[in-house]
């Protein structure tokens, strides 16, 4: 009987942990903890992990390591609103990207939810009772938000931005100061001689509003601005929102002399309804790559979206990992002029 030629190769040797660890010279548990991104192992050490796992095409199996762990090894990423909003305000890709890096040095994956506001709460927590996430982070609370009263409510590992409920052991919060952001922005605008001030806000009721706006209105009054001199327009974030209320209020007359503007996109539609009004107005917006390209010189709010992001993750992996709850952080941004220098005036409250 002729003998059948066997033309398959052989299968090469299982690229487990223990392959790597005798290629890097190290322990097993070594290589274990060097991909779960454990503090402890030194720099040189993981360094030489990883060149040996690139080397070798090692791709850790998630699932299976999940499944040993009983975890997801990823992280929920919740705002509040819909895609057109998420996918066109330069300040969630920066915030995303922020997550993104902390959870990478943490072997952890990012899931977003950006479900509409209406939609059901319980919806974002299902995420993770469905063991599709190991916590969540939350974005643009609003006052007793039943969000936060359900994470509580469930246990479930989560940051959040100010809250204005008391939080319990398995919630934190991460935030940007926006009442200083309020303050110091009229501030700015006050101490170059304006007095006849308009504000525009978010129209979502989210805190960020609330706060923003608060801090706006005590920097009038340090100032010696009367509330009725201050006019506040709520508006949706969009460019075409913030460029027809500034052409309403050109077209009622007596404008003002400085437009202070919450929001990213409708700060990019009052510059657009100013170009050809021949009014000289200060305005003052939230900054972004686009505002920097499209109106250069155009003093701006910038904000730390990138910390924010990695503190969120850090403060949200100390949760996960049963290292009890952290103390509330909250960061501060600051104002460029025309000239590209640094403007930041702290409240006192």
């Amino acid at each position: 009987m002729n003998k059948v030629k066997d033309n398959r190769k052989a299968v090469p040797r299982s690229l487990t942990a223990q392959v790597i660890a005798e290629k890097s010279g190290v322990n097993q548990s070594t290589v274990s903890r060097v991909l779960s991104g454990d503090p402890r192992i030194t720099e040189a050490t993981a360094r030489k992990v990883r060149r040996v796992c690139r080397e070798l095409g090692y791709v850790r199996d998630h699932l299976a390591r999940g499944f040993r762990a009983r975890k997801s090894y990823t992280v929920g990423l919740h705002i509040p609103f819909t895609a057109e909003t998420v996918f066109s305000d330069p300040f969630i890709p920066a915030f995303l990207h922020g997550i993104r890096v902390a959870a990478a040095a943490r072997n952890y994956g990012i899931l977003l939810s950006y479900m509409a506001p209406d939609e059901p709460a319980v919806n974002f927590v299902n995420i993770v009772k469905g063991r599709r996430a190991d916590g969540l982070i939350l974005a643009s609370l609003h006052e007793a938000d039943e969000r936060v009263e359900l994470l509580k409510r469930e246990g479930i590992p989560a940051v959040a931005g100010k809250c204005s409920q008391e939080l319990t052991e398995n919630l934190a919060c991460v935030d940007i100061d926006n009442h200083h952001s309020g303050y110091q922005a009229a501030r700015f605008v006050l101490i170059r001689g304006c007095r006849k001030l308009v504000l525009l806000v978010g129209n979502q009721g989210t805190l960020v509003d609330r706060d923003f706006r608060a801090g706006v209105e005590a920097a009038c009054a340090a100032g010696g601005i009367a509330s009725r001199d201050l006019r506040v327009c709520e508006v949706p974030d969009q460019v075409a929102a913030g460029r027809d209320q500034m052409k309403a209020i050109l077209a009622a007359g007596n404008p003002p002399d400085a437009v202070v503007v919450q929001m990213t996109m409708p700060t990019l539609g009052v510059l657009r309804a100013l170009e050809n009004a021949g009014d000289k107005i200060l305005v003052v917006g939230m900054g972004s790559p686009l505002l920097s390209q499209l109106y250069p010189g155009v003093p701006c709010v910038v904000q730390p979206a990138e910390e924010l992001g990695r503190e969120a993750f850090n403060s949200l992996y100390q949760i996960m990992a049963g290292e009890g709850r952290p103390a509330d952080k909250f960061l501060y941004n600051h104002i460029v002029d025309e000239k590209g220098w640094t403007f930041q005036e702290c409240p006192g409250r």
